[in-house]
This record gives structure tokens, C-alpha cells and sequence, in this order.
């Protein structure tokens, strides 16, 4: 039944663990953004509810493909097709975005609906074996290195893209930020490989 709620009152709290336990205990009524486990466990409390919905954000990765990080091996198209084609995007949505079966896999960096949004390509698709190909004939046949930054909300999704990238050689470390973190990251120039979301959550 509809509710009539005269205010609501956002309250700071960046621990995600602390947010759970308030909700728990009754101090907070509403928490967002969680993972995948924590909507699991959270939905087996008969006193709260689980309730996937559309949000209008996209996630994406970005790739230093000009060379403004101290690492340059994004400069090369094949280890940019490559991280993609070695990550299951219906894993990722199955099994660790919470909701997943109600999200689009988009074609571009827009929505459907968007207005002059029309993608003339396809995704490359999930293929590990064409992945290891492509590091291969990059010069790099023993995988290397890598950091990839993400915004803090979407943590367990990059820890689950960056399993997938290591089982073809990318040795994928993650590092979560604030936002204000990224927007002086970005402006220096420092990511190599980057995900987040539109609007910024």
C-alpha cells in the first residue's frame, strides 16, 4: 500500500558494513547498492525486504588508451579487446549484480531509449581462448599486470571482473575510490583500467 512519508533524512555513512548492521538494527530504514551476497542474506530476514530496481545507470570500463598512465599497455586495441573478451558478462549479471536478471547488456555508452542512441557495432563476445590469442599476439603471452580502479559502490563487481580477466593472464589488482578520489585521479591521468557507473553513484 502506498506509504505518505512527510521527510526523509539521508545520514553519511561510507562503511558499507556499518549500513548493514543499522539496517539490522532497526537505526536506518533503507540501504542501496549492495552486492550480490549481502541482498541474499539481507532477503532471509523476515523484517526486511529485497526489492531489485531499474536505476537508469550504466556500468562501463575505460581503458588508457592514449597513454596517460604509467601503465601503456591499454595503448595497444588487442589487450583492450582482449580484458573485454575475457569477461562473462552474463556470469556478472547471473551471479554478482544483485537484480541482474532485470539488467539490459548494452551495446554503447547509452540507454535504449536514449535519443540518438543507435550502436552500429556488436560487443565483442565472451571468448577466453580468442583473449589469450590476442595477449599473445600483443607480446604478452605470460599476462601482465594491472589496477583496476573502480568507483566504491560496485567493489565486488570489479573483484568478480578481475577474476575473470586473471583466468587468461591479466593479473588484475582492484582499488576502490570516492568519488573525489576519482575526479583527481582522472584529471591526473592516473587510471590504466577503470569501471564505474553513469550517473556516478
Amino acid at each position: 500500500f502506498p506509504q505518505h512519508v512527510k521527510r526523509v533524512r539521508g545520514v553519511f555513512m561510507p562503511d558499507r558494513q556499518t549500513q548493514i548492521a543499522q539496517l539490522m538494527t532497526g537505526n536506518i530504514d533503507l540501504v542501496r547498492n549492495v552486492s550480490g551476497d549481502e541482498a541474499k542474506n539481507l532477503a532471509l530476514n523476515p523484517n526486511l525486504a529485497v526489492t531489485p530496481t531499474g536505476s537508469g545507470n550504466l556500468l562501463y570500463v575505460t581503458f588508457d588508451a592514449i597513454g596517460r598512465s604509467k601503465n601503456k599497455v591499454m595503448m595497444d586495441k588487442r589487450v583492450r579487446q582482449a580484458f573485454i573478451q575475457a569477461v562473462d558478462r552474463d556470469a556478472l549479471l547471473k551471479h554478482i549484480i544483485p537484480g541482474g536478471e532485470f539488467f539490459q547488456k548494452n551495446k554503447a555508452y547509452c540507454l535504449p531509449n536514449t535519443l540518438a542512441c543507435a550502436p552500429g557495432v556488436e560487443v565483442y563476445p565472451y571468448d577466453p581462448a580468442a583473449s589469450k590469442k590476442l595477449l599473445a599476439e600483443a607480446g604478452y603471452p605470460n599476462g601482465f599486470d594491472l589496477v583496476l580502479h573502480v568507483h566504491e559502490p560496485f567493489k565486488t563487481i570489479a573483484e568478480a571482473m578481475a577474476g575473470e580477466v586473471r583466468k587468461v593472464g591479466i593479473r588484475a589488482s582492484i582499488e576502490s575510490l570516492t568519488n573525489a578520489a576519482y575526479v583527481r585521479m582522472r584529471g591526473n591521468g592516473e587510471f590504466t583500467a577503470f569501471l564505474g557507473s553513469f550517473p556516478a553513484a
